[in-house]
């Protein structure tokens, strides 16, 4: 259901008794404050009601925003000169990145850490997924996310899909966002900005 639906369906109805103060006669003192009328009180639950779904609504373009960009990944750099083999145990892999964060990854080799790497945010890396007849099976995405995003790992944002970009689930979830699962590989990665790169002989 769009937010513009759900937007409809959150109508409260005021009971039409003013939401201003009535100021006091001349010589007569203030009557205390009352309470917000039931209207009032509705209305402020009506509104942080949308503003939690413009939040989830903010979210989840931003997820498809990068799914969208990250499928086709146009004008990415290849980083590998061939396909190579996966240490996941893929029989061949192709690493493309965007153009701002080539410099920064190509000093990241998975054979060492240390390097000091550091992408900008906003970095897009697609990680191609093949099989042993050259055709994709799996795409695996990475995005640098905005500061607080993910702290633990570099704010880093992941997703694995299929080809045509539709993440994939395990256990009935799809595997999209500030994954665990990428956690326990890439944690030991954080003086090379959580990332593996690519051997020299590779590229």
């Amino acid at each position: 259901m769009s937010l513009r639906a759900l937007s409809a369906e959150v109508v409260i109805h005021s009971d039409d008794r003013p939401l201003s103060i009535d100021h006091p006669a001349p010589g007569r003192a203030a009557p205390p404050d009352p309470a917000p009328p039931r209207g009032a009180r509705l209305r402020g639950v009506a509104v942080a009601l949308l503003g939690g779904l413009v939040a989830c609504s903010v979210g989840e373009t931003w997820d498809q925003q990068n799914l969208d960009t990250l499928v086709g990944h146009d004008g990415f750099t290849r980083i590998n000169a061939r396909p190579f083999a996966s240490a996941l145990g893929a029989p061949g892999v192709d690493i493309d990145v965007d153009p701002a964060s080539v410099a920064a990854y190509r000093r990241i080799d998975p054979d060492r850490t240390g390097s000091g790497a550091q992408l900008p945010r906003g970095a897009m890396i697609v990680r191609t997924v093949l099989d042993a007849r050259g055709q994709v099976t799996r795409l695996t995405m990475m995005v640098k996310g905005p500061p607080g995003y993910d702290p633990t790992l570099g704010d880093w944002w992941f997703a694995v899909t299929d080809p045509d970009g539709v993440p994939v689930s395990e256990g009935g979830l799809p595997l999209i966002g500030a994954l665990a699962a990428c956690h326990e590989c890439h944690i030991d990665r954080a003086s090379d900005d959580f990332l593996f790169g690519v051997r020299a002989a590779d590229r």
